[in-house]
């Protein structure tokens, strides 16, 4: 409600190339993945870079070590992806470490910056997604602010930066300081097929939102990924 409150609609076709930037393997799918899919059926380039390596997910875990679940959610993101229509050259795994992002050394974290910067110019995308600075997550946050510090520093012209929400859905409290500063909100509704094929992206990211054996619990729990059957997603513009 808080939402659709203060929003206006996502316009049907202005922009021909879109970057995602998603911090973990399985953000960009639940907080864009209806205009992932739109944009791609309107014939438009969307890339999606994965940040993290998402090996933090399975802290301890018996059976899975930290490679093994970084390569088993890098495989579900290439599924995930490609239900979305998104091709795997379009997809870049920068294998930042998970759970690091908020205290990463200077130097590494400049290093970052410029990998970033660099996709951001081989890219040359009209508009770039992140997660909102003020989402709950401090690994959020700081993929928001290693994307604008690299945005800051592009040698091409600068992309419309735009940020989406996924853990501050869970809380609204938590929407509440973004929707006091941000310029804009924009909304966009999913179609029956991209609600469809959002489901189903979602669905791709089984080590998740499914117990991974001998575990009894998910990592996401399902009250959790529920908030993403909205058939609405919206996007801050600060």
């Amino acid at each position: 409600m808080l939402l659709r409150n203060r929003h206006r609609p996502w316009p049907a076709r202005s922009d021909k190339v879109t970057l995602v930037f998603a911090p973990h393997q399985d953000d960009e799918a639940l907080g864009c993945g209806g205009l992932i899919s739109h944009r791609i059926a309107l014939g438009e380039a969307v890339h999606i870079v994965y940040i993290t390596d998402g090996a933090g997910s399975h802290p301890a875990h018996p059976e899975y070590t930290p490679p093994m679940i970084s390569g088993l959610r890098a495989d579900e993101a290439r599924v995930a992806a490609g239900i979305l229509g998104v091709p795997g050259s379009n997809l870049v795994f920068l294998k930042a470490p998970d759970g690091q992002l908020p205290h990463l050394d200077p130097n590494v974290r400049a290093d970052l910056v410029t990998r970033i910067a660099a996709c951001v110019e081989r890219i040359a995308p009209s508009q770039v997604f992140v997660t909102s600075r003020l989402d709950g997550s401090s690994e959020h946050t700081a993929a928001s602010a290693l994307v604008s510090d690299a945005l800051a520093v592009i040698r091409i012209a600068r992309p419309r930066q735009l940020e989406y929400v996924v853990w501050s859905l869970w809380s609204p409290r938590l929407l509440r300081p973004a929707l006091r500063i941000a310029k804009l909100v924009h909304r966009h509704t999913l179609s029956t097929e991209e609600y469809r094929l959002k489901q189903n992206a979602i669905r791709a990211y089984r080590s998740q939102i499914e117990p991974l054996a001998p575990w009894h619990y998910s990592t996401l729990p399902a009250n959790f990924t529920r908030m993403f059957q909205d058939s609405e997603e919206f996007f801050f513009e600060f």
